[in-house]
């Protein structure tokens, strides 16, 4: 009875709002940078008027780049990191764009899960990928993710990263702010995978 009261609080971000480790020690994960653009993408993901573009290999800022070393920047087949592209597509079937938003949710949490599994610094240092989370609309959680720990994630990724970030969101959703300065990651905007490197 007790673990079926406590999986829905889970979902709901019930459980104390927190994230795992230092910057450093999440950056001890290969793959820091790329569960966190998918974690970014999953919040974009989670706003009701946003469109779903990313999905599209070709489109500006697609999910697609966040397999490159430097996400969201512009990167050639060969240096894309294998794991990440293989779990976006086995995830979203090869490049599927035609899929609703609910599962698109399910599907970039999967997809994160796949990274996050595949190396035990990233399991320390990031949330666990179970259970899944709702979109925070769905569920009144006053934040776009409603799981706490994976929504604190997205926005200490897009602060320390691409340079977005306002401490009073940090407050209110009672995530640490992070202790570096905002990084200018303007370089990363805009940018689209070439025809020749899809």
């Amino acid at each position: 009875m007790m673990a079926n009261l406590i999986r829905p609080l889970l979902i709901l971000g019930v459980a104390a709002a927190s994230i795992k480790g230092t910057r450093e020690q999440r950056e001890s994960c290969p793959f820091f940078q790329q569960i966190g653009c998918l974690t970014d993408t999953l919040e974009k993901s989670c706003v009701p008027d946003e469109r779903l573009d990313f999905l599209h290999k070709h489109m500006d800022e697609s999910v697609w780049l966040c397999c490159c070393p430097t996400p969201y920047a512009a990167c050639t087949k060969a240096e894309r990191d294998p794991t990440c592209y293989a779990a976006l597509t086995k995830h979203f079937d090869g490049g599927a764009t035609d899929i609703p938003r609910e599962q698109v949710v399910e599907r970039l949490q999967h997809a994160r899960g796949e990274l996050w599994a595949a190396h035990a610094n990233c399991k320390e240092y990031f949330a666990d990928p179970a259970p899944l989370s709702k979109c925070g609309g769905e569920v009144q959680a006053g934040r776009t993710i409603a799981r706490a720990d994976v929504f604190c994630e997205a926005v200490t990724w897009q602060w320390e990263q691409l340079g977005d970030g306002d401490p009073g969101e940090f407050k209110q959703n009672d995530c640490p702010i992070p202790t570096t300065p905002l990084n200018d990651g303007s370089h990363r905007k805009g940018q689209s995978l070439h025809a020749d490197e899809l």
